[in-house]
């Protein structure tokens, strides 16, 4: 049977935790800290089970480190008390000062139960007796230690700044540690009839008060710059505490630092990936680490929030990166066509829009009211070409983007849930009807429902053929009895739906086409060739928007042009393939087309990037490959089953051409290049 420890037995292996930390050990790790913290949690409530009182129990843990810090600063003042040499005993004290100040700091974190605990409950009892640890180990080091050698450790500073003078070198270093140690001390007394700067001026020559103020600036600079997190956070405590007027000098020098590493992180984001990279940028900045530093400190913590937002709302200068809530609006369409295949990408996707929505919040009014406008036009975008992965995922942005955007977001919000949701219920409807007057269902509706006049790109006067004419006549009887309220407007360049086509006895396909591309390949079904005009007039439509659509036809190869290098017009002839051969069966022909006069370059220009996106990928991940492995490898990701060959080659010669990537010695293997 094990016994149950007592105090003693906690007391013990405490004690070695102690001197582990009194030596300055190089493994004392954070999990060793935590075992402290929890050890002196547990002799508290061991005392607790002995003594019945818990106050009582947290005195004598209390007083156990006092009495060790006291035998520990004895030993040391003896040595310094002997010394008679000045530059001796300043650099001793200098040594003696780094360890304990940083072995102090870390049994300060490990006794956090003390201090935020007991030591509250011992205040309001009206104890004035009893510190915080690192205090207490300030209070004791100023009594044990620097009272007794505190004229010779004095007068060894200010003779040695006044070599300085005389052209005498220094260790700038040894004296600014001294000095920002007696500032520490100094900031911690008990006894505070008078700041700290009163009394460094009433011990010090001015030269050495005005080398400490100018020695602080310098150093703040380069502690910025630097990985030393500990070192900044006692610098700026014992700045504050010397003199209080400094902190706005600290907020500018901060503030100048921050941007330039914004500015700096902005212009490192890569074309592939800007908007991802720019909305990174500015969350990064609020995790940087040596902000922890300044945990304590509101004012330096708001300098962060002040750079966001200065460089967040500074008006473009006619460039494209410039346009903050493009951008933010651009990522979020980009994060909703993302279909999470695992739970860890689902994971990592939530993350990605609580980032977007923690940036968005610096937008200022007139940006936020861009960034709604930009978001609900790609939402909408997003609805109507039935390029969102989850309707549920667009629920939840927009109410996390709703909570902080005001009620114009909150708004629009809404009336884009109800359009959603009203979508979504039309198709059961719609089933239902038919059914119930009797009608034969044979097609699959699939609405996106918008209150709006009129819609982007629409065409109207669009003539469907006699094997589209039933299934619009029976959408439009239900529509004519559930919504009589509201109008009905098709619009063919985004509406999409499936052809077989059978080219041989063995062979069919399955042709993935908007109703414009649908109404212009059942023309064929009538006759093998058309004049582009003569097709024109049988759909409906002027030549010009027909060649648009054409040419994703005329690119799977599933029409002919007679003359294939030629640009179409509208005299060009245009032949059905009869001997259509591929090895997928399914063809994807949907291809987003702009209105006339306008540039079709969103949609493409997203493409191409994910795309590129997708060989970035593959080639960090793989190395090296063939380019038809590479090819191959990039048609087996979902996005880009039915993506044109001839087009993923291109991109591959892009890449070689920008030196990305680069080809083996006998031309046959594409790798990463070095550069």
């Amino acid at each position: 049977m094990s016994r149950k420890k007592t105090f003693t037995d906690f007391s013990e292996l405490l004690l070695a935790d102690l001197e582990r930390i009194f030596r300055n050990d190089t493994t004392w790790t954070r999990r060793d800290l935590l075992a402290l913290h929890r050890r002196i949690c547990d002799l508290c409530c061991t005392a607790l089970i002995e003594t019945r009182r818990s106050q009582k129990a947290g005195r004598k843990v209390y007083l156990a480190l006092k009495n060790f810090l006291t035998i520990r600063l004895k030993s040391i003042v003896e040595e310094l008390e002997s010394i008679n040499d000045e530059q001796e005993l300043l650099c001793e004290y200098n040594r003696c000062w780094k360890s304990y100040q940083a072995s102090v700091t870390v049994l300060d974190i490990g006794c956090s139960y003390l201090n935020e605990n007991w030591l509250k409950r011992e205040i309001l009892e009206d104890r004035d007796d009893v510190y915080t640890i690192y205090r207490l180990g300030m209070i004791l080091w100023k009594s044990i230690l620097f009272t007794p050698i505190d004229r010779s450790l004095i007068n060894a500073i200010n003779h040695t700044m006044v070599g300085e003078i005389h052209d005498q070198p220094i260790n700038r270093s040894k004296i600014y540690t001294a000095l920002q140690s007696i500032v520490d001390i100094l900031g911690n007394d008990v006894n505070q009839s008078c700041s700290v700067l009163e009394k460094m001026t009433n011990v010090f020559q001015s030269n050495v008060i005005q080398f400490f103020e100018s020695e602080s600036k310098t150093l703040f600079r380069s502690l910025l710059e630097s990985d030393l997190r500990g070192e900044l956070q006692l610098f700026v405590k014992c700045a504050i505490i010397y003199k209080p007027a400094i902190e706005p000098d600290l907020c500018n020098t901060l503030s100048a630092h921050l941007e330039c590493l914004l500015k700096n992180s902005i212009d490192r984001c890569g074309k592939l990936n800007y908007e991802r990279d720019y909305v990174q940028a500015i969350w990064g900045l609020r995790k940087v680490p040596l902000l922890r530093a300044f945990a304590d400190r509101k004012e330096l913590i708001a300098k962060v929030d002040y750079v966001c937002d200065e460089v967040i709302n500074k008006k473009p200068e006619g460039k494209k990166e410039g346009n903050t809530p493009l951008i933010f609006a651009r990522y979020c369409h980009m994060l909703m066509l993302n279909k999470p295949s695992s739970e860890n990408e689902e994971i990592t996707l939530r993350n990605e829009m609580k980032k977007i929505v923690d940036v968005v919040l610096y937008l200022s009014e007139e940006n936020r009211k861009s960034f709604t406008n930009d978001y609900f036009a790609l939402l909408k975008k997003r609805c109507i070409d039935d390029t969102s992965a989850s309707d549920k995922n667009e629920s939840l942005l927009i109410s996390m983007l709703a909570k902080d955007l005001g009620s114009d977001f909150q708004v629009k919000g809404r009336i884009e849930r109800n359009e959603m949701n009203a979508s979504n219920g039309i198709q059961a409807k719609c089933q239902e009807f038919l059914v119930g007057i009797g009608l034969k269902v044979q097609i699959d509706f699939r609405v996106k429902f918008f209150k709006v006049r009129q819609l982007e790109g629409s065409i109207n006067g669009i003539r469907l053929p006699v094997e589209l004419e039933q299934f619009e006549n029976e959408f439009r009887l239900f529509w004519s009895k559930e919504f009589n309220r509201y109008g009905l407007n098709f619009h063919p360049l985004k509406s999409w739906g499936e052809l077989t086509m059978n080219s041989s006895s063995q062979k069919c396909y399955t042709l993935r086409v908007n109703t414009l591309q649908m109404a212009l390949l059942l023309q064929f079904n009538h006759q093998n060739t058309f004049a582009v005009q003569k097709l024109a007039e049988n759909v409906g439509t002027s030549a010009e928007t027909l060649i648009q659509v054409m040419c994703p036809l005329i690119d799977h190869k599933l029409l002919i042009a007679s003359e294939n290098s030629a640009p179409l017009t509208p005299t060009s002839s245009i032949t059905v393939c009869r001997d259509y051969n591929r090895k997928r069966s399914l063809i994807n022909c949907l291809k987003s087309i702009a209105p006339m006069g306008q540039k079709p370059t969103t949609e493409r220009n997203m493409n191409i990037q994910e795309l590129d996106t997708t060989i970035v990928r593959i080639m960090e991940r793989k190395k090296q490959l063939q380019l038809k492995r590479l090819i191959h490898e990039v048609t087996l990701e979902p996005k880009h089953h039915s993506s044109s060959i001839f087009i993923i080659d291109a991109r591959i010669k892009h890449f070689l051409k920008n030196k990305y990537l680069e080809l083996s010695s006998d031309e046959k293997v594409i790798k990463l290049s070095k550069i």
